[in-house]
């Protein structure tokens, strides 16, 4: 997948991600906690950004494993990151309910589904220019 190719369908995403939590932010038990809404879309924003970067110079190198290394260990620190993120916003803002992470997990499986298609696009491209 070329760099054009990604931003693109990283700008798409982000537009129906940000409509669809535009949606979600009119339900009445989600409408006080906005902020977990669009702090966890610009957190998958950049995470993907800082991923499609680190998979694309690992998919180049020599050493095969590399890739390997870094898709399994961004599955580890988005996993920890995200689990941050949500402890540090529910300490921070004390919400009343657990609603708060409706808008945070539809985030976190919209960005997930996509850094998965592009990481297996990387990986498809790299194990063809090899055999």
């Amino acid at each position: 997948m070329n760099q054009r190719s990604f931003f693109t369908q990283l700008s798409i995403l982000s537009v129906f991600v940000g409509v669809l939590l535009l949606l979600l932010n009119t339900i009445p038990a989600i409408h006080p906690y906005q902020g977990i809404s669009w702090i966890s879309c610009s957190f998958f924003i950049l995470l993907s950004i800082v991923m499609y970067l680190a998979g694309q110079k690992a998919a180049k190198s020599r050493n095969k494993n590399n890739f390997s290394r870094v898709v399994f260990g961004f599955i580890g620190i988005k996993m920890m990151l995200s689990v941050a993120l949500v402890f540090v916003y529910s300490e921070t803002v004390r919400p009343t309910s657990g609603h708060f992470l409706v808008p945070f997990f539809v985030t976190y499986l919209l960005y997930t589904i996509f850094e998965t298609h592009f990481m297996m696009k990387i990986g498809q491209v790299n194990t063809s220019v090899d055999t």
